[in-house]
């Protein structure tokens, strides 16, 4: 016999606030009709792996990938944009989602090398020459600090990120 607590009817019926999640899922082809969701089959060419495995938008695996989710706009429809997810579906108790990381300052911009490195620079003025931080990825990058929604720009020295005007 289990020792439960009673619980009264207003604790079953209060809202709670769902968690924050970051987990990205693909729905499991089978459970679709042989038509498929937009009805017109499953016959076109798709590269997929053997089983739709659940990734992380914390984990982009592209700078797109990186900006999507910093814009609030991360899904599956990619399925190579975004690692694993490492937490088994559960973003609340994931130690990747729940790592203290940096918050954003107004002045901060990010700029890609010819590399591929991605760079954190503290002031938008002094383009390249500012003092900034230089990671391998942006995946790297975003392990350590929250990004807002970013806004492209252009100079002669290239293309940059900077924070988007509300």
């Amino acid at each position: 016999m289990l020792n439960s607590q009673p619980v009264s009817a207003a604790q079953k019926a209060a809202p709670t606030k769902p968690p924050v999640s970051y987990l990205i899922t693909l729905p499991d082809p089978r459970a679709e009709s042989p038509r498929g969701p937009d009805g017109k089959g499953w016959n076109r060419l798709s590269i997929n792996p053997m089983r739709p495995f659940d990734r992380c938008s914390l984990k982009p695996l592209s700078r797109q990938a990186a900006l999507d989710t910093a814009r609030g706009m991360a899904q599956f429809g990619n399925k190579i944009a975004y690692d694993r997810c490492v937490g088994a579906g559960d973003c609340s108790s994931c130690a990747h989602a729940n790592r203290d990381r940096d918050d954003w300052k107004s002045t901060w911009l990010i700029r890609e090398s010819e590399r591929g490195h991605v760079w954190l620079l503290g002031n938008q003025e002094k383009g390249w020459s500012a003092y900034g931080y230089c990671y391998a990825s942006w995946e790297a990058l975003m392990n350590t600090t929250w990004l807002p929604k970013l806004e492209r720009r252009h100079d002669e020295t290239g293309i940059y990120w900077i924070e988007a005007e509300s």
